[in-house]
């Protein structure tokens, strides 16, 4: 009888708190946290932030390059019936929530790729930097193409979704340059 009082009493607390309570108590707590450290284009030097977006990217390269060759469920072992070993388990199992994951990791394996590509100009070995970068995106494709199921015909789509962000990309500066 305790329990069931308890709970109702919860329930009720629960209930009586409105998003716009919850609001205000997050921005209460989190709020003093956030103007900390927030971005102030007076104080922060260009070089720091440019560093700090390179750190960003590259973990988001890392994550998605390691998610898109080692995909959720792991790959077949062997081949049966409908299987091909070394093909993605997800494909088979749930195939539009496989494409839905492999479309969104590609995108941001190629734009995070891109961002690298674009902010180590004038970097000492540069060259080397970028021929290193294209080198892991033609790896990425690769990979990608080899875990999708031989029968699938979305491969095109995926391709499709990994040059959009440096088509995008690269019309944005254009427009940017005034070019």
């Amino acid at each position: 009888m305790a329990w069931s009082f308890a709970i109702a009493a919860l329930g009720n607390a629960v209930g009586a708190l409105t998003t716009a309570t919850i609001d205000k108590l997050v921005r209460k707590i989190i709020g003093p946290i956030i103007d900390e450290f927030k971005y102030d284009d007076n104080t922060e030097k260009k070089y720091e932030i440019r560093n700090l977006i390179l750190v960003i990217v590259t973990l988001i390269a890392g994550v998605t390059f390691q998610a898109g060759i080692n995909p959720p469920g792991g790959l077949w072992q062997d081949n049966q019936k409908e299987q091909v070993a070394g093909t993605a388990i997800f494909a088979y199992r749930k195939q539009a929530a496989f494409y839905v994951f492999l479309v969104f990791n590609t995108l941001a394996f190629t734009t995070s790729a891109f961002t690298i590509f674009c902010f180590t100009q004038g970097f000492p070995f540069s060259p080397e930097i970028r021929l290193a970068v294209v080198s892991v995106v033609v790896t990425y494709a690769c990979a990608v193409s080899a875990i999708i199921p031989p029968e699938s015909a979305n491969l095109a789509y995926v391709l499709l979704v990994a040059l959009l962000p440096i088509v995008v990309l690269s019309w944005i500066r254009r427009r940017v340059r005034g070019e």
